[in-house]
């Protein structure tokens, strides 16, 4: 396998054109793969507690998990599974998160994160997945694919190099010629629109008058 440009200056435009749908399709299949494993998988989302967080931004949502003061493990949890915060409870848990008691709290499926995460749960507080990861290296290695199939494979270069030479060889109509053509077509499209309504009316007049 060789990743020389095959034929130099040869087909450029064809090539290029022709690798850059495939990418769009690739990238665009990527994407649409993301949101499809996303959708089977769920990915946390992850939020930093900072000490300037607001406790508003927690009242009102719901605890995944029960909750307890790591400074009275015999005590029984604050905070319920299920529970929605209120705004003392939501003061509590900064609290707790700010002096490094608690580590993260999950509410509502999302992670709030109350330290500095490090290694995948850095990525994940950056909005980084590793779904996201994946899909990112698969369209790279489409991408790379695609350039090797298109760009470089002799075959498939040959026939695009080919298909430009024959578009260099039509004779596209002068500018007043496909301004005249466009024309006759679009005013054939909107008097075809008209006739069938028009039609479509008189029938519905007719057959609404025959059925009383």
């Amino acid at each position: 396998m060789t990743w020389a440009y095959y034929k130099p200056g040869q087909g450029n435009i064809a090539r290029w054109t022709a690798a850059g749908v495939l990418v769009l399709f690739a990238l665009f299949g990527c994407v649409t793969f993301y949101y499809f494993v996303q959708g089977i998988v769920s990915v946390p989302v992850t939020l930093s507690v900072r000490p300037d967080t607001d406790p508003a931004e927690l009242v009102g949502q719901t605890s995944s998990d029960d909750l307890s003061d790591p400074g009275a493990p015999d005590a029984p949890p604050f905070v319920r599974r299920g529970e929605d915060l209120d705004e003392d409870v939501a003061k509590r848990i900064l609290l707790l998160a700010q002096s490094g008691q608690i580590r993260e709290v999950t509410l509502e499926g999302k992670t709030w994160w109350t330290g500095v995460p490090g290694g995948s749960e850095a990525l994940e507080a950056a909005g980084v997945t590793w779904g996201a990861l994946f899909c990112a290296l698969l369209g790279v290695v489409l991408c790379l694919v695609i350039y090797q199939f298109v760009v470089i494979r002799p075959s498939v270069a040959e026939f695009l190099i080919e298909t430009e030479i024959e578009f260099r060889r039509v004779s596209w109509p002068a500018k007043p010629e496909y301004l005249g053509s466009s024309f006759v077509v679009i005013l054939s499209v909107v008097f075809l629109a008209m006739f069938l309504f028009v039609t479509d009316q008189v029938w519905f007049r007719v057959l609404d008058v025959i059925r009383w």
